[in-house]
C-alpha cells in the first residue's frame, strides 16, 4: 500500500506572484546566536532578534531570504506554493501582510 500526503493550505488562495512581496516567514523563537540586526543603532544581543524572511525569485527558483543577513531557508523551489509547504513547521510561521 502506498502512503501519500495531501496538503491543504488555509489562506492558500492568496498565494500568487501578484502578492509575492507580501509573503513573509517569521521565526517563532528568538535567534540563538548573536544577531546582525541593528535596533536603534545598537546590535541586538543573543535572544533579542526574531529573524524574518521574504520571498525572492532567483534563477534556481523561489526561496525565503532573511531580511538582514540574506541567508536562505528551506532551499529553492519551483513554485511559491511548494516553497511555503516546505517551510511550514520549521520553527517559523508564514503570513501574508495586508490581506
Amino acid at each position: 500500500m502506498e502512503i501519500k500526503l495531501k496538503v491543504s493550505l488555509v489562506g492558500g488562495q492568496h498565494i500568487s506572484l501578484a502578492n509575492m512581496d507580501s509573503i513573509v516567514a517569521k521565526s517563532i523563537f528568538p535567534t540563538s546566536s548573536i544577531s546582525t540586526k541593528v535596533i536603534d543603532g545598537i546590535i541586538a544581543e543573543k535572544g533579542e532578534y526574531y529573524p524574518e524572511w521574504r520571498v525572492k525569485k532567483e534563477p534556481k527558483g523561489y526561496i525565503f531570504r532573511e531580511v538582514n543577513s540574506d541567508c536562505g531557508i528551506c532551499g529553492h523551489h519551483p513554485s511559491l506554493r511548494k516553497l511555503i509547504i516546505a517551510s511550514i513547521g520549521h520553527r517559523i510561521k508564514i503570513e501574508i501582510e495586508n490581506v
